[in-house]
């Protein structure tokens, strides 16, 4: 009978062991400062037109930027309202060429055999930028169903600038869809996060989303302002995603990576980070930090811009990211062309200063720039990796 109890204690210490090593594994990996890099729709392409293939292009990538010390990717997944893999909802992009290869499986694949996390980068509402001709979008777009087909009633569904076609913030089955998206990614890849950037509302002008708007001012006693309905709008979706990706395991993590200006997010884009952080809609916060030290105007110099962002994230359960602007590297454009013409540690210095301040993590926009054979952008690498 001791025999059997001794047994049975060294089983539960075993046990134990093993769930104490488990949480002090989850610790330390929610405690490693996040080294992340964007892989935009444009690099796809050029991964999906090159020489090498792919899946060869791709495992390079993979390699080159596991030497300078990254240990997450985030990569453009749907850019506008389209996807890179096969998917229910969405048509497959125009810009990845056709392949037998399931490419989104395959990068999963390869990033975490190389001890990289994989966070699905996506667009919620662009559709598309670079013309609002509706002509020009594949027949199974959702976009171009709504418009074509014999219901008027959710043409509402679409909004148009000049250059531009989006989803409608305001209707229930733009979120819908968007939310069907983010489930399938979920469902059937082993992604570690989802992520969107600061495309909200493309535009102030009121002439935008006027029906939606309308039909809520006429079925509302009290309705809200155009601004204050616009920002509850995407506060409702990213609340949303929030929910669903949780829903589907409370282990993968949901941020946003807004624009440095928090002004310009609340009354330009209809962004209300700051609610976002104090309401526990995401689990992380991205601003695009994209500027130097030197930069004209003080207030988005780098330091004071960072400055802001620890205020308005110190206390809350939200871990904030810093995206940094190694496509600056060697500009010719103003207002800050000599700082990134003349100065070969920016970046590094950046990242010395994130430190100091304990901030969790940073990502470079973009792999091309980060990786160009530059030799300014060479020098900026060498002298990130010695940070």
């Amino acid at each position: 009978m001791k025999r059997v109890s001794v047994i049975i204690i060294c089983i539960c210490l075993m046990l134990c062991g093993c769930a104490s090593e488990k949480q002090h594994i989850k610790q330390q990996e929610s405690e490693k400062t996040l080294k992340g890099i964007w892989i935009t729709y444009n690099e796809l392409s050029a991964f999906s037109s090159s020489p090498l293939g792919f899946v060869d292009a791709f495992q390079q990538a993979v390699e080159r930027a596991k030497s300078s010390g990254t240990n997450a990717f985030f990569v453009h997944t749907r850019a506008f309202c389209d996807a890179i893999y096969s998917s229910e909802f969405f048509p497959f992009a125009k810009y990845i060429l056709p392949s037998e290869t399931d490419i989104l499986k395959t990068m999963i694949d390869i990033c975490h055999q190389n001890g990289i996390e994989f966070h699905a980068w996506i667009n919620p509402y662009r559709i598309s930028t670079a013309s609002s001709e509706v002509n020009t979008l594949p027949e199974n777009s959702p976009a171009k169903q709504w418009l074509t087909d014999d219901d008027s009633n959710n043409d509402k569904n679409i909004c148009f600038t000049e250059n531009g076609i989006y989803l409608n913030p305001a209707e229930s089955e733009c979120k819908k869809l968007v939310l069907d998206g983010v489930r399938e990614i979920l469902k059937n890849y082993d992604v570690d996060g989802i992520h969107i950037d600061d495309y909200f509302y493309p535009t102030t002008d009121e002439q935008f989303d006027k029906v939606s708007y309308e039909n809520y001012v006429n079925t509302h006693e009290m309705p809200l302002t155009l601004d204050e309905w616009r920002r509850k709008n995407v506060s409702s979706l990213i609340n949303s995603i929030y929910c669903t990706v949780k829903t589907h395991s409370r282990d993968i993590v949901f941020g946003v990576s807004p624009a440095a200006d928090i002004n310009r997010n609340y009354n330009q884009l209809y962004a209300d980070v700051e609610g976002w952080i104090g309401g526990g809609y995401i689990d992380y916060i991205m601003p695009q930090l994209y500027f130097g030290f030197e930069y004209p105007d003080e207030q988005f110099c780098f330091d004071n811009l960072l400055t802001k962002w620890i205020d308005i994230t110190a206390g809350k359960d939200v871990k904030l990211y810093c995206g940094l602007s190694s496509y600056k590297i060697g500009t010719t454009s103003e207002p800050d062309k000599e700082e990134w013409k003349n100065r070969d540690d920016i970046l590094a210095r950046q990242i010395k200063l994130l430190k100091e301040n304990h901030v969790s993590g940073y990502v470079f926009f973009s792999y091309s720039s980060l990786f160009s054979n530059e030799e300014l952008n060479k020098k900026q690498l060498d002298n990130i990796k010695r940070e």
